[in-house]
């Protein structure tokens, strides 16, 4: 099943050369467009059973802008304008340079710049894990009659049952697997780039051991969750991959008291759910 829902092709009304570039030089680019492979929306927004999320941008979402070039991690933010449906220059910012090759970053910090054809980022866990899943575009050439850009998903979304009969109203998860020591499920990656500039793989590159979230719940957006015997599902963000011996620590309050279950091998593709058929028992 794919993860993302498309609603309608991205769409934005056109702008002209004038309202794209700073007035005051013609050379710096102030408005973005983003697609997302597949999709208009991005990765937040509403579960609905049996068709899966639906997500959109919403009003000043941010998203990082970084020069394609060696040794360069200058930085330039831009907020979604949910009225005109496009990314605006953020405040205090200076614009891109017409011309000059970039590319765009979402749900996701640079640990190192662009080299060699690829960039190592680092996945921004927040309390709202599925609004912040990592993107990042293609690499684009900002010009003043238009820039756009390709969003790709770096990440999956891993849908486990949860059984019980108990409430939980902060539940906490530490996913990690077990192989060879602990491994990570979602820190650091690499992201590759193909010889026209298009996103082609994403690597796995920490071994950090555990990160603690807060899976979202389905079908609510509260931390509350009422488990029964017919099941629950959870949600929570993974980089892609093979994972064996996968195991969840859970605290019921957030704090203390961790239980172990095991999740056995979990296979992760970015871009989509990945449904796991054993059910995680919380007593």
């Amino acid at each position: 099943m794919f993860l993302l829902v498309a609603a309608m092709v991205w769409m934005v009304t056109a702008c002209n050369k004038d309202e794209a570039v700073d007035k005051n030089n013609e050379n710096l680019i102030t408005e973005l467009r983003l697609d997302i492979e597949g999709s208009e929306t991005r990765m937040t927004g509403e579960y609905v059973p049996g068709e899966g999320f639906k997500f959109k941008w919403e009003d000043k979402d941010p998203v990082y802008v970084y020069p394609a070039e060696v040794d360069n991690s200058d930085v330039v933010t831009f907020v979604y304008d949910a009225t005109e449906q496009i990314f605006k220059l953020d405040v205090g910012e200076e614009g891109l340079v017409a011309g000059k090759q970039y590319y765009a970053v979402h749900g996701a910090k640079q640990v190192s710049g662009f080299n060699s054809g690829k960039v190592c980022a680092q996945m921004t866990l927040m309390n709202h894990l599925l609004a912040n899943l990592p993107m990042v575009s293609d690499i684009f050439t900002a010009t003043a009659d238009g820039t756009f850009a390709t969003l790709h998903h770096m990440a999956g979304i891993v849908e486990i049952q949860v059984k019980g009969s108990i409430e939980i109203y902060d539940i906490k998860l530490n996913v990690y697997s077990s192989t060879t020591g602990d491994i990570n499920l979602c820190n650091d990656f690499d992201v590759n780039f193909d010889a026209e500039g298009n996103v082609s793989t994403v690597e796995k590159t920490s071994t950090s051991s555990r990160t603690t979230m807060s899976p979202t719940i389905n079908p609510t957006s509260s931390n509350k969750l009422v488990l029964s015997e017919t099941g629950q599902s959870l949600f929570f963000p993974a980089l892609p991959g093979t994972y064996n011996k996968v195991k969840i620590d859970y605290s019921k309050d957030g704090s203390a008291g961790w239980s172990i279950s095991e999740l056995g091998t979990l296979k992760v593709q970015r871009g989509k759910i990945n449904k796991k058929s054993t059910a995680v028992t919380i007593e």
